[in-house]
C-alpha cells in the first residue's frame, strides 16, 4: 500500500476532526464523483494610571502615574514579587517528574534509520493542515533536519501534519511520528518512524497537542518546538491556518446572567484560571452572606492541574496559590480577599459588588500580564439572597430599566470592554451608552492594529472606580482602575462621555495603550524611552486613524533641547513627553508602519535596552537610524 492509499485508508477508518474539517468520505484512487469535504477552519471571536499626564478626556496635566515598584509595598517592587519563588522558563532542561512521579532522565530515543525523504506518492490530504503558533502565526512547525522547529510559513507539502489516533504524522511520509527525545521539560522534537512509543502520543484539541500533562511548546527565545508542562500559553497553541482567532480558556470567559430585580438565588458559572477576576452578578450588603461551592481543575502558572483549593506548599496575599477566592469589588491593594478553595460561606465586610478567581499575584503585578501560564476552570454555585448587578450589552442599553436595578450598579459591555457604573450614571447617560463603548472598542481595535497582540488573552477589559486608593486619575491593567470621578454622574470627564464631539478620550486610550504595552509580560522594554511615553504612542496612533482632535506635539524641539542641555543620560529621556517626542521621531521619518513592523519582530522576539532597540528600530526603518539617536545623545 502506498502512501496515498494509506492516508486515504485512515482518514475513513478514523472519523477524524480537525478544527472543524470532518473527513466523512474520501475518495480513493480513481473514484471521481467520490465525496471530498474540503478542509476548514472554525474561529472563534475572542470575547497605567494616566500617568501620561492627561485628564482621561481633555488633555490636561495630572499627577499619580505609577511604575511597577511605585505602590509602597515591597512586595510590589516587581510584577511578581509575591509568588514565593521563580517559574520555569522555556528552553529549561534538566530532569522533571513524569505524571508516575518517577525522575526522567534525558535519555535519547532510539536510532531511527528511516529516510525523511517524501514518499514517492505524497498527498496533500484534506485533514493535513499547516500548524501556525499562536504567538505568531507567521511561523509554522516545520522540519528542515529530522528537529522540529518553527520557520516562516510557506504553504508547503513540508509544513503540513496529519493528526491520526492520537499521534501527529508527517503529510509527506506518514510512516513518520512527531517523536519526544523524552518527555520532560526542555527536550527536543523529532521525527521518527511511528512505532507506538509514548513519547509519540499527541493529542489535538483545542488547539493544543498534548501528551497527558505535558503540551508542544514553541520556545520563544530559539524557535525551537520543545516539550514543555502545560499551561495553556499562546505559545502552546498551533493553528490550523493564519489569522484564525485564539481561543479564549476551554470554559470560554466567566459571565453571569442575572435579572435585574433581586434575589440572587443560586448560579452555577466557570472561572477560568486565566480570567482576572468574574463579576458573580451579586451585590451584597454589609454583613450579608453567600454559600460557595467549586468543582474543577486549573493551574495559574502552569503544569499539572490542582482543585479549586490550590498548590499546596505555596501562599499568596493569605491564601494557598491558586486557591479559588472572592472579594467586595476589586479594589487596589485591597488585603479583604477571602480564601474559597472547594466551599465556603462567605460574609460581606462591606457593601459591594462580588467577584471571584484566584490569587496570581498582587493587583499591580497582575496588571503586567501575571495570567499567561493559567489554565483550567472551576465551576463554581453561588446561593444567596443578596441583590443583583444585571451586565447588559452596550447597544441594549438606551432602552433598558436602570431603576429597577435595586443593587445601585450595572456592568455595559461590548465587544472588548465593560463599565462597572452607579446607576444613576447609567440612567443619565443611557442615549450615549451605546457610543461610549463603540468608542472604547475603537481604541482597542486600533491598539490590536498596531502591536498585533491582544493583552489578557483577550478578555474584555475592565473599567472600574476605586472608591478607596484610585493611584491618579486611572492605573492601568485589567480593571482599569479609575478615580471615582470617572464614573460619577456629576463627573464632567466621565467615561460615559468618550464619544462627545471635541472629545479624543486621551487618558482612556492611554490607559489601553499601556495594557497593550504588557501583553504576553514583556512590558520591560518601555523603561527605555520612558514607561508612560510608550503607550501614547498607541494613542496618538488611535486618534489619527479614527480622526479625533490631535495632540500639539509642536513643543518636541524645546524638550528636546531642554534635555540636551542638562547633559545628563536618563533611561526616560527625562519625562514622559520627551519620551514621546523621541519616539515619535521615528514615526514622522516612516510612519505608523514603522511601530507595526517593530512590534511584529518583537511579539516573536521581545527584548530591552537601547542596543536591542537601536537594531530593531533599524530593521523597522529599512536603514541604519543612528542618526536619531546620536541626536538625543543615547549610548547604544
Amino acid at each position: 500500500m502506498n502512501t496515498h492509499q494509506l492516508i486515504l485508508t485512515m482518514l475513513m477508518t478514523s472519523g477524524l476532526t480537525l478544527a472543524g474539517c470532518n473527513v466523512e468520505s474520501v475518495a480513493t484512487p480513481g473514484e471521481d464523483n467520490a465525496a471530498i469535504e474540503q478542509p476548514g477552519t472554525t474561529e472563534t471571536q475572542p470575547e497605567h494610571d494616566s500617568g501620561s499626564g492627561q485628564s482621561p478626556n481633555e488633555g490636561q496635566d495630572t499627577s499619580g502615574d505609577q511604575s511597577p515598584g511605585d505602590d509602597g509595598n515591597q512586595d510590589a517592587a516587581t510584577p511578581d514579587a509575591d509568588n514565593g519563588g521563580s517559574e520555569d522558563q522555556d528552553g529549561a532542561s534538566g530532569g522533571e517528574k513524569t505524571e508516575g512521579g518517577a525522575q526522567e532522565h534525558d535519555a535519547t530515543a532510539p536510532e531511527d534509520s528511516t529516510d525523511n525523504t517524501p514518499d514517492e506518492d505524497p498527498v496533500d490530504t484534506p485533514s493535513s493542515h499547516p500548524l501556525h503558533s499562536a504567538f505568531n502565526q507567521s511561523l509554522c512547525i516545520a522540519e528542515p533536519d529530522n528537529t522540529l522547529t518553527a520557520q516562516a510559513c510557506n504553504e508547503s507539502l513540508q509544513q503540513r501534519w496529519l493528526p491520526f489516533e492520537g499521534t501527529l504524522r508527517a503529510a509527506w511520509n506518514s510512516q513518520l511520528c512527531v517523536t519526544a527525545t523524552t518527555l520532560a521539560n526542555g527536550a527536543n522534537v523529532q521525527l521518527q518512524t511511528c512505532n507506538g512509543d509514548a513519547r509519540q502520543q499527541w493529542t489535538y484539541e483545542n488547539n493544543y497537542l498534548r501528551n497527558g500533562n505535558w503540551a508542544l511548546d514553541l520556545n520563544r527565545n530559539t524557535n525551537a518546538i520543545i516539550v514543555y508542562s502545560f499551561h495553556g500559553g499562546d505559545n502552546q497553541q498551533w493553528l490550523t491556518s493564519a489569522n484564525q482567532s485564539t481561543p479564549p480558556p476551554e470554559a470560554g470567559w466567566g459571565a453571569v446572567e442575572v435579572p435585574s430585580i433581586a434575589p440572587y438565588g443560586s448560579r452555577s458559572f466557570s472561572v477560568p484560571a486565566a480570567q482576572n477576576w468574574v463579576n458573580t452578578g451579586l451585590y451584597l450588603r454589609k454583613g450579608q452572606t453567600a454559600t460557595i461551592s467549586a468543582t474543577g481543575m486549573w493551574n495559574v502558572k502552569g503544569g499539572e492541574l490542582y482543585g479549586p483549593d490550590g498548590a499546596s506548599g505555596e501562599q499568596s496575599r493569605g491564601c494557598q496559590l491558586g486557591e479559588l477566592t472572592a472579594r467586595i469589588g476589586l479594589y487596589y491593594k485591597d488585603p479583604a480577599i477571602s480564601c474559597i478553595g472547594s466551599s465556603a460561606t462567605f460574609t460581606a465586610h462591606e457593601d459591594g459588588i462580588v467577584y471571584m478567581g484566584s490569587v496570581v499575584s498582587n493587583d499591580l503585578g497582575e496588571a503586567y500580564d501575571t495570567r499567561t501560564r493559567a489554565t483550567g476552570s472551576l465551576t463554581v454555585t453561588v446561593e444567596s439572597n443578596g441583590e443583583t448587578v444585571p451586565t447588559i450589552a452596550h447597544n441594549e442599553a438606551a432602552n433598558y430599566d436602570f431603576a429597577a436595578v435595586s443593587s445601585g450598579w450595572i456592568e455595559i459591555r461590548s465587544e472588548h470592554n465593560i463599565m462597572t457604573l452607579p446607576i444613576a450614571t447609567a440612567i443619565k447617560d443611557a442615549g450615549k451608552l451605546e457610543a461610549a463603548g463603540d468608542r472604547l472598542d475603537a481604541f482597542y481595535k486600533q491598539h490590536l492594529a498596531l502591536r498585533g497582540k491582544a493583552p489578557y488573552q483577550g478578555q474584555a477589559i475592565r473599567w472600574f472606580a476605586d472608591t478607596k486608593d484610585a493611584p491618579g486619575w486611572m492605573l492601568a491593567g485589567n480593571p482599569v482602575r479609575m478615580d471615582p470621578a470617572l464614573v460619577d454622574h456629576h463627573g464632567e470627564h466621565r467615561i460615559t462621555l468618550i464619544a462627545d464631539d471635541g472629545n479624543n478620550g486621551w487618558g482612556f486610550a492611554h490607559e489601553l495603550g499601556h495594557d497593550f504595552n504588557f501583553a504576553g509580560g514583556d512590558w520591560y522594554y518601555t523603561s527605555f524611552g520612558g514607561l508612560e511615553a510608550w503607550p501614547n504612542i498607541f494613542t496618538l496612533h488611535a486618534i489619527d486613524k479614527l480622526g479625533l482632535p490631535p495632540r500639539d506635539l509642536s513643543d518636541c524641539a524645546d524638550r528636546k533641547a531642554s534635555y540636551l542641555a542638562k547633559n545628563e543620560h536618563k533611561d526616560s529621556l527625562g519625562d514622559a513627553w520627551t519620551g514621546l517626542c523621541f519616539l515619535m521621531e521615528f514615526q514622522q521619518a516612516y510612519g505608523w508602519d514603522f511601530y507595526q513592523r517593530f512590534y511584529a519582530k518583537f511579539n516573536e522576539h521581545p527584548g530591552h535596552g537601547w542596543s536591542f532597540l537601536h537594531q530593531r528600530f533599524s530593521e523597522a526603518a529599512g536603514e541604519d537610524v543612528s542618526e536619531i539617536f546620536n541626536g538625543w545623545n543615547i549610548s547604544y
